[in-house]
């Protein structure tokens, strides 16, 4: 999902509406658990596109398992990394570890995916649900800003991130599986480079080892982030020895010698 402005429209905007039709309607919705006692809803839909198309669907309408890592590991070994922070997922697809950053108490929130369609009928009503129903001690801040763009990643959706945040540069950034080919990883790298605040922050990606017939995968990402800027390391892995290996990775800015 990199811009190529021969094909691609500019990145946009997308507004956050809260229909009381559809964010009560329970059967619109599915609980994904993130741990024993951690839960939240995503849109109950099936994606019917499944086959990914560079520049027309980029796969954001499924539940990638990914994401669902993500999640959980946030959840089991930084539950306080969200709060009062802001907080950006790129390619966020069903948007299952913004939500999670919701649930966490982000002050901030950014969410981002290719596909308009994506944006408005998948992520967009999940965040309104979440913002009518969280209560107690996980309730977002009651002046939470939620804000969700639908684009490439490039000038512009990074022109509209700086607009919208102060300059754009984010606490924490998350994001899975985007990392499917080589360009999207590229794409992938420049965008946590150009937003992720200095010196403190911190991002963390989940993706599989590689992505077989595309490309693509941890190595792909790695080797786009620049090493003399960046301290990269894969903090969590699956590997059951069948299927595809998966893996987190947690990316900082190096520190800078004395």
């Amino acid at each position: 999902p990199v811009e190529d402005h021969q094909h691609i429209p500019p990145a946009r905007r997308v507004a956050l509406e809260d229909d009381d039709t559809t964010t009560e309607d329970n059967s619109q919705f599915r609980w994904v658990s993130i741990s024993a006692t951690e839960r939240v809803e995503v849109v109950c839909t099936t994606d019917r596109r499944r086959q990914v198309e560079p520049s027309v669907y980029e796969g954001g309408g499924a539940l990638w398992e990914c994401a669902v890592d993500l999640a959980r590991y946030l959840e089991r070994e930084a539950p306080g990394l969200a709060r009062g922070r802001r907080v950006l997922e790129l390619g966020c697809g069903r948007a299952v570890p913004g939500l999670w950053a919701l649930r966490r108490g982000a002050a901030e929130l950014a969410l981002c995916d290719y596909n308009e369609d994506v944006v408005r009928n998948v992520a967009a009503p999940a965040v309104a649900r979440a913002l009518r129903t969280t209560r107690g001690d996980d309730a977002p801040p009651p002046t939470v800003v939620v804000r969700l763009y639908a684009g490439a990643w490039g000038e512009n959706l990074s022109a509209l991130l700086e607009a919208d945040f102060s300059g754009g540069a984010f606490d924490v950034v998350l994001s899975a599986e985007t990392t499917y080919r080589d360009d999207v990883a590229r794409g992938l790298a420049a965008s946590i480079a150009r937003h992720l605040v200095r010196p403190a922050g911190v991002a963390y990606v989940a993706t599989k080892r590689y992505y077989f017939g595309t490309g693509g995968g941890t190595t792909a990402l790695v080797e786009a982030l620049d090493a003399r800027r960046f301290d990269v390391r894969t903090v969590w892995t699956a590997d059951d020895g069948a299927s595809n290996v998966r893996d987190i990775l947690r990316i900082a800015w190096r520190r800078r010698r004395p």
